[in-house]
This record gives structure tokens, sequence and C-alpha cells, in this order.
């Protein structure tokens, strides 16, 4: 494959592999093509604004945005129910990287539209916190209070507001979501390495390594968790 003028090129351990029109970062433009949006949503690119480059979906609208946040390194909260608790909590935290990542801030913005359609459609939402009873119930989140977790209180953006729970619920959709590692060559990717032409190469590419480390917080490091699959309970 040759090289044309006007497009940006997308590395792999064989060279060139792709290749596609500017300005659309190679990432993305590979990622959405790997990683299926769920409910056959559509997603977009959203450059930076003013130095944000958060992913996110604006009420109403029949798209979501995704930003340079889905591209490198993610903290995803965790939540599970401890013994003695009857709602989850956060117990921990775990790392994702490259096309991992993406997998994770996609499903993420699309469940906060896919609660919004459910609640327009006529599900039961005691609390007004955008999350449907029925979801919260099965989710281990407390459908009369839209702040079930103590310290997690409601977005104050009035472009994307959203209460607790809500922002609460999407997180823990994100857990267990991942993308095709044999697909990710993009900069700083699951398959990101020094190419071996380059002084100090690897022989492997690193990122493969200790693919989505999970850390949970000392006061539940060694008690038994029940954890809720949040993605279940849309359907």
């Amino acid at each position: 494959m040759g090289y044309n003028a006007g497009e940006v090129y997308l590395l792999g351990i064989s060279g060139i592999v792709d290749h596609h029109p500017v300005p659309t970062p190679n990432w993305f433009y590979y990622y959405s093509q790997a990683v299926t949006a769920p409910w056959g949503y559509v997603i977009n690119y959203r450059p930076p604004f003013n130095g944000d480059t958060a992913s996110v979906y604006f009420p109403g609208q029949d798209h979501v945005h995704i930003g340079d946040n889905a591209h490198g390194r993610l903290s995803t909260n965790l939540f599970a129910i401890a013994p003695g608790s009857p709602f989850v909590q956060q117990v921990g935290s775990e790392f994702s990287l490259g096309i991992d990542t993406f997998a994770r801030v996609v499903y993420h913005e699309c469940t906060h539209k896919k609660l919004e359609e459910l609640i327009e459609n006529g599900a039961l939402d005691t609390d007004s916190d955008g999350v449907p009873d029925s979801v919260e119930i099965a989710a281990g989140l407390n459908p009369a209070n839209k702040e079930s977790i103590r310290g997690w209180k409601a977005v104050e953006d009035p472009d994307t507001e959203s209460s607790a729970d809500n922002e609460i619920f999407c997180r823990m959709t994100e857990r267990g979501n991942q993308g095709d590692i044999d697909q990710d060559w993009a900069d700083n990717g699951l398959n990101w390495y020094t190419p071996p032409t380059r002084p100090g190469a690897l022989p492997v590419p690193p990122n493969r390594c200790n693919r989505n480390p999970q850390f949970l917080d000392g006061p539940f490091e060694n008690v038994p968790l029940i954890w809720k699959d949040a993605q279940a309970a849309l359907s």
C-alpha cells in the first residue's frame, strides 16, 4: 500500500495496515469499526472543546459523542454489594487501555441514551433519577433515592444533567467491556510498542500483560462481595 496525500495512517506490526481521511483521529476511525455500539446507536467523534476531551450524550439527540477520553487509560469505578449493605457501594477501581477503554466509554454513554428512552416509553421511575425502578432493583441501587451511594451527588452541568444514580449505573455498565485486542494498533493501544527497528525495542507488545487490572479498596479486599450485572439489568 502506498501513502496518499491528505490522509492519516495507522501503523501496525507489519507497517501500514490501513488509512483514512483526516481529520478524524486514527484511533476513533479504527475503534469505531471494531466496536459495535449497543442498541444500534450512532456514535461520532467529539473534538476537544476548550480543553474538554470528555465523551457525552446530550439529552434528546439521536447520537452519542465520543471524545479523546475514550483513547488511552481509563479508571472504571467498581460497585458491589458488601455484607451488611442492601445496596451497592463503591469498592474499588479497574484500569483499562486502548480499545478496551473505547468499548467502555461507548457503552457508558449509550446507556445514558438508553435510560432516557426507557423513561420516555413509560418505565416507572419513583425517585425521578432517570433510571427505571426495575433497572435500579436489578443493579442493586435504591429506587427510592436518586443518591443511593453516600458521597455521590448529581451532576450539575445543565446540558448533560444527570442524577447521581444515573451516572453510577452507567459506570457500572463499563465493567467487563473489552474490545478486540488484535484490532488495536492505534497509538498507546493494546498492541502499541516500540517498533523493532528502533533502539530499545521490546520483543512483545507490553500492554497485553496485566489487561484491565482490578483494585479493591482496603475495607473490601477480603470480604465476600455480590457483583451485579448492570448490562443484564437493561435487558
